[in-house]
């Protein structure tokens, strides 16, 4: 599968969800679900919904990420113009 963003930002506010998981399983479960979004668009299937709640709340974020990333690239194509 080709992803579709080379980097995203990576928020303090998403490592201090991830400390709040209390256990390894849920933990592997919100960073890959996090990564696996951000650079390949999928949706995880995570069965913890307090894990898939906190996923849903950063979901829009990675969007906007990838979207400025994109978009600075294209200006500096153009010398940095908008």
């Amino acid at each position: 599968m080709e992803p579709r963003a080379s980097k995203f930002t990576f928020f303090i506010s998403y490592f201090d969800a991830y400390t709040k998981l209390k256990n390894s399983e849920d933990k592997i479960a919100f960073f890959e679900g996090l990564v696996n979004y951000a650079f390949y668009g999928t949706v995880p299937e995570i069965e913890n919904d307090y894990v898939m709640g906190m996923l849903c709340l950063a979901m829009p974020n990675i969007e906007k990420s990838i979207k400025n990333s994109v978009k600075g690239s294209e200006n500096g194509k153009k010398g940095g113009a908008p």
